[in-house]
């Protein structure tokens, strides 16, 4: 196995980090160096812990939700998270190990999808195994390109599908003679669908573990996508596949006082992914106060989601085993929250109620929840979701998006602003901004377009 992972090492390190070189491709591998060919060598290359790693930090570093000290600017991070945080590209924007990984993570899929199909089974085992493995390998890659669209992407809305906007390079083949090039947006997006909706008829219902992908989180994705493009009804239909399965929501009340964190694989886990341990993300990370103000006494997410001080307020609320890890996966309560959003956006405002209902109760001290008024306007209600939503899903990589969304609607769009270096920056709705620089490695070395504005 050793010699598998060698062999896509380099294969990764070249698609990442180099251009497309005749010499190179016509350099054989090692003899004691081997391609994948059995099915436990492709579950193995899945496994790999770069296939889950998500690029969503540092979009979750970009976002509103906490501020950083000056002690901790002047100290030594990385130039990723100063240009992220600052919305900018001041520092060096070379060798970014986000890019890198989600993009090794997609080789290693493209890898599977192409050679499982010679695998010789043996008995009808096998074959579900096999299906198992290239719907896993179908989930990820869809699961990347749309992490990686979030940050070096325009916001894509279905209504809109016949807009130009340029998406991220989309590489469907293992062959890394290949050049890439950038695909429309829309085009991205029917791919991610196409996958998702093909590994929700190759997965079993529930993955073996929760970092391997199930029927139930292919779902999950789907309804999480389709919210983002606008796509209400479809991603409301796709919730209801999930609340059918087994997975339960935590009474915060039942969680034990003074508890380090909810634990990697707790109820609400659908899919456990994680990202890099960005000190801006942890130990430099100070929630922003207005946001913890927004707890209501009685509300036990204050207690479980952080701990506070006189100078400062800490997040610990992350589904993994440590505040430093980030879970950026999918869990039942995102779940709740997009099906109430949908609803409120298909005007089915009682059944959106209900659903946001459902879910605080278990959020709040015995009889101290006081629900949400069933007759609620959607104008009146959908505040109270997006609210929600952003005190329910904190540093889980989702406020990027959100932030993004919400440009579209004046109502609701905002500025952020910061004080940092003895500078101020701001960052405008709709500012180009909003999508992230692609590494200029990667443009110096494959020729493609870098984003508007950069």
């Amino acid at each position: 196995m050793k010699r598998i992972f060698s062999f896509f090492l380099i294969m990764i390190s070249y698609l990442v980090l180099s251009s497309c070189s005749k010499d190179w491709l016509d350099q054989k591998p090692d003899g004691s160096m081997s391609t994948p060919s059995t099915l436990t060598d492709f579950e193995a290359l899945l496994d790999e812990n770069r296939t889950y790693l998500s690029p969503l930090g540092i979009g979750e570093i970009a976002s509103d939700d906490h501020f950083t000290s000056e002690t901790i600017w002047a100290a030594g991070i990385t130039n990723q998270e100063r240009n992220a945080y600052t919305w900018s590209k001041d520092y060096p924007n070379i060798e970014i190990a986000d890019w890198n990984s989600s993009y090794s993570g997609v080789l290693k899929c493209n890898v599977v999808i192409d050679g499982i199909e010679k695998v010789i089974l043996r008995n009808a085992s096998d074959a579900i195994r096999k299906n198992s493995i290239l719907g896993n390998a179908l989930f990820h890659r869809a699961r990347l390109y749309f992490e990686l669209s979030q940050i070096y992407a325009p916001l894509y809305v279905s209504s809109q599908r016949n807009s130009l906007d340029m998406g991220v390079p989309l590489r469907l083949d293992p062959d890394i003679s290949v050049s890439s090039s950038r695909a429309i947006n829309s085009e991205v997006y029917d791919q991610i669908i196409k996958d998702l909706e093909t590994a929700t008829k190759l997965l079993p219902e529930y993955g073996e573990y929760k970092i391997r992908a199930s029927k139930v989180s292919a779902f999950a994705l789907l309804a999480i996508i389709n919210l983002s493009i606008g796509e209400y009804e479809k991603a409301s239909i796709y919730c209801d596949s999930v609340f059918n399965a087994k997975f339960r929501l935590i009474n915060f009340n039942d969680v034990v006082a003074g508890i380090k964190n909810l634990g990697r694989f707790n109820d609400e886990v659908i899919l456990h992914t994680t990202g890099a341990r960005y000190p801006l993300l942890s130990i430099g990370c100070n929630i922003d106060t207005f946001l913890y103000s927004t707890y209501k006494k009685g509300d036990l997410r204050k207690s479980v989601y952080f701990d506070s001080t006189i100078t400062r307020i800490i997040y610990k609320g992350a589904y993994s085993n440590s505040r430093n890890i980030p879970f950026y996966g999918i869990a039942l309560d995102e779940v709740y929250l997009v099906k109430s959003e949908a609803l409120c956006r298909l005007n089915k405002t009682k059944n959106a109620v209900e659903v946001l209902n459902s879910l605080l109760v278990q959020r709040f001290e015995l009889n101290k929840y006081i629900p949400y008024d069933l007759n609620l306007s959607s104008t009146e209600l959908l505040p109270i979701i997006l609210l929600e939503r952003r005190k329910e899903l904190i540093l889980r990589g989702r406020r990027w998006l959100d932030l993004k969304r919400f440009n579209n609607d004046p109502a609701i769009a905002k500025t952020l602003l910061r004080n940092i270096g003895g500078s101020q920056y701001l960052l405008q709705p709709k500012s180009f901004k909003y999508v992230f620089p692609i590494p200029d490695d990667v443009i110096s070395k494959s020729g493609i377009k870098q984003n508007n504005g950069w």
